[in-house]
């Protein structure tokens, strides 16, 4: 088992509940999960996408998938690397009319797209990725990025649920879709 489990942090599951004993029955799945979030979320390589920026892309992801654990937790994230609350605000309420830097506009809108509309995503969303920087190997990790957070949410969500403690689900009030 890793050493930090963000999920059963998140979902606020005890170490020796019932709900602990289902999860670690397979540890492959908990690690693997812990692992992806090193890997997407806090890597050593940052593949031409910073730190900062895959926060920003978890917690727009979580702002739109109403996650209120995970905001919080990629809030904090923001705040480590030294982000401002204004700047975070800006990050999780932006929407259409927003004057925003192209490179961030881009990858809130790449965002919003994948969490609500995935499969209308199209080369020229690429295209405006690019456009505004970012590199191919950069695209493909912004959107890795933003999958392994819609899948974070529901299992947070979830496992909170089966924990006995259920969150409001709050949606982000702006989006780009």
């Amino acid at each position: 088992m890793p050493e930090t489990d963000i999920i059963n942090q998140l979902a606020e599951i005890a170490a020796d509940s019932a709900l602990a004993n289902v999860r670690n029955r397979r540890p492959d799945v908990v690690n693997h999960a812990q692992g992806s979030y090193d890997a997407l979320i806090r890597p050593t390589d940052i593949s031409d996408l910073s730190h900062v920026e895959r926060a920003q892309a978890a917690l727009r992801t979580a702002s739109q998938t109403g996650a209120p654990r995970l905001i919080a937790h990629y809030r904090a994230r923001l705040q480590e690397l030294g982000q401002s609350t204004p700047q975070i605000d800006e990050v999780e309420q932006a929407g259409e009319g927003d004057v925003l830097p192209d490179r961030l506009e881009s990858m809130l809108r790449h965002t919003d797209l994948l969490v609500h509309a995935p499969a209308a995503a199209t080369r020229g969303h690429v295209a405006e990725l690019k456009e505004a920087g970012f590199s191919t190997r950069a695209v493909v990790s912004l959107s890795q990025l933003i999958a392994f957070v819609t899948f974070r949410a529901r299992a947070v969500v979830g496992l909170r649920l089966l924990n006995g403690v259920a969150d409001r689900v709050v949606l982000a009030p702006n989006c780009y879709q």
